[in-house]
């Protein structure tokens, strides 16, 4: 998944689009002293322990695909997709102990931003690009990990400053446009990067 700076940098870019209920809400739920940046990064620390819950951090496509297909792509209901979909419905739930709305609203912080890193959206064969091997500043690295943290850390400055610099670019139409997306919606448009901007690499390797 995106290293800490990228789960940071999509939780700056969504804060200023909360509500005021919705700031309440998240508050009353986390932790004293825990912000929803913390707990974005929470599934990658915590949650790694449990390999039960890794496959929620990414869906894998065939390479022919053009939709998003449940039995086909996710027939255990165990990927990025449906993760983000049923983890909203805990939140919602009023159930639902207040434990396991923590733990819901820590996942939706970061499979939203998972979804969004186009390899997590990739092709089946080769691992979302984990099996695509590429050198970088003179060291061998896959190409997943690639996008996960090193093209991340050459953006210059805070988590915060650099989302700024995102939102400057995005418009009012933009932003409700995306906000009426769905978790399918994203992953697809993520495969669609995958297949016009990520795999375009030298013969040599050498990013």
């Amino acid at each position: 998944p995106w290293g800490s700076k990228g789960h940071e940098i999509v939780v700056a870019i969504a804060e200023p689009q909360l509500t005021n209920d919705a700031r309440r809400r998240i508050k009353e739920l986390l932790p004293q002293g825990t912000t929803l940046a913390d707990a974005s990064t929470w599934p990658d620390k915590a949650g790694r322990q449990i390999p039960d819950m890794d496959p929620y951090h990414f869906v894998n496509f065939p390479k022919d695909a053009n939709d998003y297909q449940q039995q086909r792509d996710c027939k255990l209901r165990n990927c990025v997709i449906e993760a983000i979909g049923w983890y909203i419905q805990v939140l919602n739930s009023p159930e639902a102990p207040r434990n396991e709305k923590r733990t819901a609203l820590r996942f939706i912080a970061h499979l939203v931003g998972d979804v969004h890193q186009p390899l997590h959206a990739g092709f089946a064969e080769d691992r979302g690009g984990n099996s695509v091997d590429v050198r970088f500043n003179g060291r061998k690295e896959n190409l997943h990990s690639l996008w996960d943290t090193a093209l991340v850390e050459l953006e210059q400055g805070t988590p915060a400053e650099i989302a700024k610099r995102i939102q400057a670019a995005v418009n009012d139409d933009d932003r409700q446009q995306w906000q009426q997306g769905t978790p399918a919606d994203w992953a697809l448009e993520s495969l669609a990067i995958v297949r016009t901007q990520v795999y375009r690499l030298p013969a040599s390797g050498e990013i």
